[in-house]
Formats: structure tokens, sequence, C-alpha cells
């Protein structure tokens, strides 16, 4: 199967459905498209420890932060602060495997880790898999090495009241934990992406920055469900993807095994089904006046594209499909 990874893209557009979350729960997004702009209401603007690089992410640009205790970015503490429910969501990629590669730290001048979101898969001392601390309390989700393969991936941890779950790429991993419901209270300059602080904004060690890049970081002040969670991606799409010169339809979406594609008369449309990863999954023709199927039964649940083409006027229209669990 031939493969393409996107290094980077033109322009992204994240969907929200605002009818059951998005703006009324949105706390922080932070794009980094070689800036540290929040994108939500609440003007969460980071400020980097010292000035950070901007490779291409996930979609655009992204933050790295290297193997060191210098890298790393300060956002108000106001984001967590006082919240008992929330979801992180963030795009994130590993470079190098530190004993402990710290993504999130939060603290106040009592307990350095208040909440903290890492990943480990070296050390012997500690199980490997991603870890969330709260209140000082350390629970690792279901052991896993997925984060370790350098590739892009998609990570969302969520709280309701007492019990925290995990996603990679839209999969949950393993059973809910069971950790402390109280309300979070971190310091106003206690949240720090990229280093572990084991002391209010300091006391960095070696070995546990993040070591990778980080994109698309979104948190939210509740839990959000699996299907929600589905729909937090940025669109890949290009310069003449500006929609097909005719009506048609797509459904069912999210779909199980297979979805149908309604075409007008004479339309005659290529196909291409690319994995979030970038993977090219299936590519065809479709033309009109009938009802024609797509499936993709066989593949896992998760988020896939679909980018169609008029053979006419090569006009392209691309479309997020959510493939759930057969």
């Amino acid at each position: 199967m031939k493969k393409v990874i996107f290094f980077g893209c033109l322009w992204c557009l994240t969907f929200l459905v605002q009818t059951s979350f998005g703006q009324d729960s949105l706390l922080l997004y932070l794009k980094f498209d070689r800036d540290l702009t929040d994108l939500s209401p609440n003007g969460f603007d980071g400020s980097p420890l010292i000035p950070l690089d901007y490779p291409s992410g996930y979609c655009d640009e992204a933050i790295k932060i290297g193997d060191n205790t210098t890298d790393g970015i300060t956002i108000n503490g106001e984001v967590f602060d006082r919240l008992r429910d929330f979801t992180i969501s963030v795009r994130v990629r590993i470079d190098d495997l530190n004993s402990n590669n710290t993504l999130i730290s939060c603290s106040n001048l009592q307990v350095a880790d208040e909440l903290v979101l890492s990943y480990n898969a070296v050390d012997d001392d500690l199980d490997d898999g991603v870890h969330l601390i709260i209140r000082d309390d350390r629970h690792i989700f279901q052991r896993d090495f997925i984060l370790g393969d350098m590739q892009w991936h998609h990570v969302a941890v969520t709280r309701q009241e007492d019990i925290a779950t995990l996603y990679i790429d839209g999969n949950q991993i393993g059973d809910p934990l069971t950790v402390s419901d109280r309300v979070l209270a971190v310091a106003f300059n206690g949240f720090i992406i990229g280093q572990d602080q084991d002391c209010l904004t300091g006391c960095f060690e070696p070995d546990q920055s993040w070591a990778g890049d980080v994109d698309e970081l979104q948190v939210f002040s509740k839990a959000l469900s699996r299907a929600e969670i589905l729909q937090l991606d940025c669109l890949r799409s290009s310069t003449n993807d500006i929609g097909l010169p005719f009506s048609y339809n797509l459904q069912p979406n999210p779909f199980t095994a297979q979805f149908s594609a309604l075409l007008p008369p004479l339309a005659e449309v290529s196909y291409e089904l690319w994995s979030a990863q970038g993977q090219l999954i299936e590519q065809g023709q479709l033309r009109g006046s009938s009802q024609q199927q797509i499936s993709v039964g066989e593949q896992p649940a998760g988020i896939y594209y679909l980018r169609l083409t008029d053979r006419k006027s090569q006009k392209t229209a691309t479309h997020k499909m959510v493939k759930l669990n057969n």
C-alpha cells in the first residue's frame, strides 16, 4: 500500500461541534503556528521560556521541545485552577525517549505535581505508558508503547469526577482509572508545557523534558465523549479545495463499515480515502445517478479524510469521515 506522510498543510480547519461542546467549554486552544496565541475566547497566550523552534507539525507548524531543561512554555494557571472535569487534547510526536517525557506540568506553592501528563517507556522503575499525576498521586494507564514510535499521535485525556480515561488516535486505551476528584489548585504561573516542575516554575531535571514536537493543544472544562474527541482534528486541504460544482450526499457519518455517496446524473468524481496518519487507504471512481458504497470495514475505528475531485473541473472537496467500531 502506498503511503504518503504530510509534514504540514496549507491551511487547517478545526471542527468543534457547537451544539454539544465548543466555545462554552473550550478553555485553551494553541495551534503553535509560529506563535503562542490562544485561539479560545479566554486569551491565555503562552510565553516561551527561551525562543522556540517552529518545525512543520501535524497541521501547519508545531513547537519543538528539546532534550534539555530550557525549552518550554508557561501559560496562565487559571486554565486548570479550580477545575474538576476536563479534557486535554493534543497532537504529539516524540524525538527521544527520556526517563519521563513530560508534556504538561501544573504546580502550586505546596504541591509540585498538582497535575502532570507524561509518557514513560525506558525507566524500569516506572510502568511503560501514559502517566497522569493528580495531587502527587501517580496513575498509570494500560501499558503501551504507541507514542514511542516517533510518529504523530492524537492524545486525549479526560477526567469526569473521579474517572480518568485515555484515548490515543481516537481509541480508548485500557480501562478508565479511578483518580482523585479534588478540584485542581494551580498557581498563576504554575502551568508549563514541556518540562517537569519539581518546584513551582522550575527545578527542572535532565531527561524529564518532552523531547519532541507538540501541536494543536486544546483544553476543555468538561470530559468529552469519544465521539466528540473524534471530531477534534484539523482538516487537510489544498489551494483548489473550494468544493465541487454540484450538490451531493455522503451518509452516514459517523459510519461503521461503509458509507454511501449519492451524486447527480452525469457527474464523474475520483476519490481518495486517507487515514489521519497520512496513509492512502483506498481510491477509485464514482459516477452519478446511483448510490455507491465505499467499504472500509477492515480498517480500525478513527478519523479518515475523503478527498473528492470532479474530473471535469478538477475542483476538489475534502470531508472528515469518522469510523466507529464494527
